[in-house]
């Protein structure tokens, strides 16, 4: 039995055992510059409408032309298909004016179509006040949970309760929720 173990920044670690020796292939999609540089306008253009719009459901009006912050581009091949998932990460915080508005958390996951237009598979929002309704998500890697060479989204969640992890297998057309647990905090 080979048991393999992930830690990254301040998580605990996880372990995923697996009976049988398999060969290792790693997830990560690598981006030449130029690409990750067009990949990430793409993602920023498409995450601007879905903040806004979420944004508006909640009562609150955003600018129409919003600048992220703290944002993180980073592609997968969970399927080895040679068409990446793009999962970006990143925060907003409004204009300081005369009221004080939150800070907002977008996670957006997409796929590049022949055509060079990204199809949104799955997207979480949420604001600094609403925790307790929409968590916020973190992207920790791509890892194969079930042992069978495909691998899922694993996330680190935050709520106004605690964290937890959460582990999403991607689909053709969406994200589908495998896994939800708590970190012990």
């Amino acid at each position: 039995t080979e048991i393999y173990t992930l830690s990254l920044h301040d998580a605990l670690p996880i372990s995923i055992s697996d009976a049988e020796k398999t060969e290792y292939r790693p997830f990560a999609y690598e981006l030449k510059p130029e690409e990750k540089s067009t990949l990430t306008q793409k993602l920023q253009k498409v995450a601007g409408p879905e903040l806004q719009k979420w944004a508006l459901a909640h009562g609150v009006k955003l600018p129409a032309m919003l600048t992220f912050s703290d944002f993180d581009v980073r592609a997968f091949d969970v399927d080895y298909s040679n068409n990446p998932e793009l999962v970006f990460t990143a925060s907003y915080t409004p204009p300081v004016g005369k009221t004080k508005l939150p800070i907002y958390y977008l996670t957006l996951v997409a796929r590049e179509d022949p055509s060079g237009d990204l199809n949104p598979l799955f997207s979480q929002i949420t604001d600094s006040t609403r925790l307790d309704e929409y968590s916020r998500l973190e992207l920790i890697d791509a890892v194969d949970a079930d042992g069978y060479g495909r691998g899922s989204l694993l996330f680190r969640e935050y709520t106004d309760s605690g964290k937890a992890f959460i582990l999403y297998r991607v689909d053709a057309y969406n994200l589908v929720k495998q896994f939800e647990g708590a970190s012990g905090e």
